[in-house]
């Protein structure tokens, strides 16, 4: 992750970042632009506008603040905010640029694909993922790296995990904690036929999806 010099203070270092940073488009970016008059002349009040007119999702207004302005962009993706962190890496809501499809990008810590033995470990796994097609899976898209990290592409459910549903909302009703475990055994069933295991069955890892 590049840093600027410094945290942007001013609006005219804030574009500038922004500039750097590739997340708008050139079109984009002009409107931005145009939508933040000079009057506003810190980097914090620029910032909160964008955010405010959507240009900036909150996550992306942040970083910039901090001095960051690269490791937005993953090829045509563009990472919108954090939404998970676990032991093996961090997961990032994200935007496919030219499909405008919203995705989940599991971004693995280093470690995890240090040595040659893991990086092949983790390519037999990507391939693995590739054959699976099930309701109750969540699909992958793509594998890629960036500089020493590996990071998948990854269908983005917009839901809660099993286990914030029922810290939320306490001992679930029988007749629908029945269907979430039939469910789950029905994906890893298919898993299994496509001679996979799951080795972290657990309710934080068990997505619901919001069926809108």
């Amino acid at each position: 992750m590049r840093r600027l010099s410094s945290p942007p203070g001013t609006r005219f270092e804030l574009f500038s970042a922004l500039a750097e940073s590739e997340l708008l488009s050139a079109p984009r970016f002009a409107k931005a632009d145009a939508a933040v008059p000079e009057s506003v002349s810190s980097a914090k009040a620029a910032a909160e506008r964008l955010v405010q007119l959507q240009f900036l999702t909150r996550y992306q207004a942040d970083r910039l603040l901090a001095g960051r302005a690269d490791g937005f962009v993953l090829g045509q993706h563009v990472i919108q905010e954090q939404v998970g962190k676990g032991s093996v890496g961090r997961v990032y809501r994200a935007t496919h640029r030219a499909m405008n499809r919203t995705v989940a990008i599991k971004i693995l810590s280093a470690d995890v694909t240090r040595t040659d033995a893991a990086r092949q470990a983790f390519q037999r796994e990507v391939r693995a993922a590739a054959r699976l097609n099930h309701p109750n899976i969540v699909t992958a898209y793509d594998a890629n790296e960036v500089g020493d990290r590996s990071y998948l592409v990854l269908e983005f459910v917009n839901g809660p995990t099993l286990e914030a549903l029922v810290r939320e909302r306490g001992p679930l009703p029988w007749p629908e904690a029945c269907d979430y475990v039939r469910q789950v055994a029905l994906g890893l069933q298919h898993a299994h036929e496509q001679g996979m295991v799951h080795r972290d069955i657990k309710p934080a890892n068990l997505l619901v999806a919001r069926i809108s």
